[in-house]
């Protein structure tokens, strides 16, 4: 009971000044803060870190700290929110004026969270706490962690893995509001932190990093981000014993440096501080989100989580991610690999480039029922007709994918959920594939592939809507080791296709009655559905002109005091 908290989170060097000095620098900070370029948000951002960065290096009382956070605080969220939209979705690799914002975001929200864990230099020891002090210091934790997780969630949606080093700073204030047992201790929500606990805001954080946010499109990521609150209450959070043997939870210890890891684990690894292990039930939230998914389809003023669950296009794999059935099914990778991959993204390239490979016919398809990619690379001064396609290096791979690599290249750009096909340098067959993750970082991109199947044949779809044919799209029909036939696997770029849907389906001469039996994917690059095929009619032309395969086909400046580059590679 009398063991204070060890706080992971270290202090500044802080100057010391006589009150007049200490003064004078409030007296500096408050101007500067009544006048922020609020038409410029990454240059009052960089304002707004100088202050936070020279603040808390300076000792100042509790009751001047937190009379100018209160201050900060809401500038600070209109400011940080602003910058939090240019990012949200962002393509990989992303462009020097995107990471420079990100890197002042970094800044600025690490700064924030400085500040409050300023305030807790000498925490009190447990059971010594009077009620004020209760609330005062479960605030300060709460807000700590509030702003330490705005740095995870910019690192994500900057497309990079946070490092070990935040972890430790998050899980050291929620064990420290653990110990001192103000972990549930009810604070009055506020505007720009919506968590009324410290265990709350905890469990957030926790929610966004277990679902694997780097296999997401940055747009259904933010959209979590903003329900997390009212989702991280489903999720059960408690202690448990080190050896012992758990089904149906994610253990994790707030010793460790990584986030709860989003597998099922059997039991909790012994380990030096078993004080500090947790383990963290999803079940109630897997269910919760599936009542909330009913109940919306059949409501007439759906809440906002019911239009997330019913629009957005990752669900499936949230699931997986929090009832810890996201395991590969394939086998162990194997690292490294003497040959390349060539890649090439995009629905439209993907599908011309197949049928030349297989010999495909086009007199069935016309330019008026070309399906455009769904993504404009506008933004990014790409054209949408324009080719995206690399040689990439392998780090790993195994019979359901490949980790690959390549140079950061402003004309090879991807988003999660794209469609691509890919093949080996040693091979001349086209695999159709999907991209599963990114990860960025300076000079270089990271990401995954995941195989659809060993091969395809592109066709052309028509919807059939009472007993009349609708105009055509180009698919690709997708096959193992035999010939495509029932049930069968179509892929489109991403259009309005559901469950139950008549599908004519033309691919090499043939027509296919086709009957949509499940929506297997639905992202914004493309959809995958499974299909029961009714019937077939051999419709060859002869005498077809076979085609052979054609192989060959200013940053600004930072002010001086603004040393976002080094936080960044710290955290």
């Amino acid at each position: 009971m009398g063991q204070s908290c060890d706080l992971n989170f270290p202090l500044p060097e802080q100057k010391s000044k006589n009150r007049g000095k200490r003064k004078l620098e409030l007296e500096r900070f408050r101007d500067i803060l009544s006048n922020l370029p609020y038409g410029d948000q990454e240059r009052a951002a960089r304002e707004l870190f100088n202050i936070l960065h020279r603040f808390n290096r300076i000792q100042f009382s509790t009751d001047e700290r937190l009379a100018l956070l209160q201050q900060i605080e809401e500038p600070a969220m209109q400011i940080l929110n602003g910058l939090q939209e240019k990012i949200k979705d962002l393509a990989a690799p992303i462009r020097r004026q995107e990471e420079r914002i990100s890197k002042v975001l970094v800044g600025a929200h690490f700064e924030l969270a400085l500040s409050y864990r300023c305030i807790l230099i000498k925490p009190p020891v447990k059971g010594m706490l009077r009620h004020i002090d209760r609330d005062a210091m479960a605030n300060c934790l709460r807000l700590s962690i509030h702003h330490l997780g705005e740095v995870l969630r910019t690192k994500y949606n900057a497309l990079n893995n946070p490092g070990g080093t935040i972890w430790s700073y998050v899980y050291s204030l929620f064990a420290c509001a653990y110990e001192l047992g103000i972990h549930h201790t009810l604070l009055p929500s506020l505007p720009w932190c919506r968590s009324n606990t410290v265990e709350d805001v905890f469990k957030s954080i926790v929610l966004l990093a277990m679902s694997s946010p780097l296999t997401m499109r940055g747009s259904y990521f933010n959209d979590l981000y903003q329900l997390a609150p009212e989702l991280a209450a489903h999720m059960e959070l408690g202690k448990i014993r080190c050896g012992e043997g758990y089904s149906n939870l994610a253990t994790f210890n707030l010793s460790a440096t990584e986030p709860p890891k989003k597998q099922i684990m059997s039991g909790c690894d012994s380990c030096g501080n078993a004080t500090n292990c947790f383990t963290l039930g999803t079940e109630p939230l897997v269910d919760y989100i599936k009542q909330q998914l009913e109940l919306g389809k059949s409501s007439e003023q759906p809440t906002s989580l019911q239009q997330f669950l019913q629009e957005q296009y990752q669900l499936d794999g949230l699931l997986r991610n929090l009832d810890g059935s996201g395991k590969a099914d394939h086998s162990e990778r194997v690292a490294g690999a003497d040959f390349s991959v060539e890649v090439v993204v995009g629905f439209n390239t993907a599908y011309q480039i197949l049928s030349q490979d297989n010999l495909e016919s086009i007199a069935g398809t016309a330019e008026d029922i070309m399906v455009e990619d769904a993504d404009k690379w506008t933004h990014s001064g790409i054209g949408c007709g324009e080719e995206r396609r690399s040689d990439c290096m392998v780090l790993n791979h195994s019979n359901g994918g490949y980790c690959l690599y390549v140079d950061a290249n402003e004309k090879f750009h991807l988003w999660v959920g794209e469609l691509a096909i890919v093949r080996e340098s040693n091979s001349t067959i086209w695999r159709p594939a999907v991209i599963s993750w990114v990860s960025g970082s300076k000079g270089r991109m990271d990401f995954g592939v995941k195989l659809l199947s060993e091969n395809a044949t592109t066709g052309v779809l028509r919807p059939i809507y009472n007993n009349s044919v609708d105009g055509a799209v180009n698919c690709l029909l997708l096959a193992d080791d035999r010939a495509i036939g029932p049930p069968a696997r179509v892929v489109t770029a991403s259009c309005d296709i559901s469950k139950g849907d008549a599908l004519l389906v033309k691919s090499e001469g043939k027509d296919y009655n086709l009957s949509v039996s499940h929506i297997m994917t639905k992202t914004k690059g493309y959809a995958e559905f499974q299909c029961d095929c009714k019937d077939m009619q051999d419709n060859t032309l002869e005498d077809r002109n076979r085609a052979e395969v054609d192989d060959d086909v200013p940053e600004s400046d930072l002010e001086q005091e603004t040393d976002f580059d080094s936080l960044w590679n710290k955290l």
